[in-house]
């Protein structure tokens, strides 16, 4: 009887999956993220992009190239961020400028050192990991 019991296991464990996948693109916009204490929905960090924002992936490259790039975005690594910020003409110190890495914390420092009083950028978001944002597409 306890193998008829973990193939049924495993069958409901597969329908729970599928039944995940099938949530639209706005509940999962709607899902609220919690990156090193700011929160966020993907609803949310879509409309900064839309609104002439950039999304920098500040891994460095070899770890760009290994996957995991989020759509629209552009491999700045974390070393060289504020100086190619500050040399982008597009990027004022109200552009939204949404960073991300593999884990959120290399994308936090950056962050951290691009809103520092002597740079100034007011608009800085970390938006985490790569890993998640799979989720909001």
């Amino acid at each position: 009887m306890s193998d008829f019991n973990d193939v049924m296991s495993e069958y409901w464990k597969v329908i729970a999956k599928k039944e995940q996948k099938k949530k639209t693109s706005a509940e999962r916009g709607e899902k609220v993220y919690d990156v090193k204490g700011t929160k966020f929905k993907c609803e949310e960090i879509k409309e900064m992009f839309e609104s002439g924002g950039v999304i920098l992936d500040v891994r460095d490259p070899i770890d760009y190239a290994g996957g995991g790039v989020i759509h629209n975005s552009i491999n700045v690594p974390a070393a060289n961020v504020v100086k190619w910020v500050i040399g982008n003409s597009q990027i004022t110190k109200n552009t939204p400028i949404l960073l991300y890495c593999d884990t959120g914390t290399t994308s936090q420092s950056v962050k951290d050192e691009l809103q520092m009083q002597t740079i100034g950028y007011k608009n800085v978001h970390n938006i985490g990991s790569h890993k998640w944002y799979p989720h909001c597409s």
